[in-house]
C-alpha cells in the first residue's frame, strides 16, 4: 500500500461516518428492521471505504533524477572473505 492510499484510508473513515449519517436521515429509515439496517450500513461503509482507497492515486516519483549509486567501499569490510583473510592456521 502506498502512503497516498493509506492517507485515503484514514480519510475514508470520516467520509463513511458522514455517509451513514446521511442515510439515517432518510425519512423511512426508522421503518426498516434492525438486521437489514445493520447489513445495509455494513455494505455501504465497506463499499465507500473501498472505493475511496481504490481510486486514490498511487505515489509518484517527484525527484527528477535518481540518487547516485554508492560505491562498495563502505560495505567491503563486512564481506566474509575479508573477515577471515587475516587468520592463520
Amino acid at each position: 500500500m502506498t502512503a497516498t492510499k493509506a492517507v485515503a484510508g484514514g480519510a475514508a473513515a470520516n467520509i463513511v461516518t458522514v455517509v451513514l449519517w446521511a442515510i439515517s436521515c432518510v425519512p423511512a429509515w426508522d421503518a426498516v428492521p434492525d438486521e437489514p439496517r445493520a447489513a445495509i450500513a455494513g455494505l455501504v461503509s465497506a463499499a465507500v471505504g473501498a472505493a475511496i482507497v481504490y481510486f486514490a492515486p498511487a505515489n509518484k516519483q517527484t525527484v527528477a533524477a535518481p540518487a547516485p549509486e554508492r560505491g562498495r567501499e563502505l560495505g567491503a569490510s563486512f564481506r566474509p572473505s575479508t573477515l577471515l583473510a587475516g587468520t592463520a592456521e
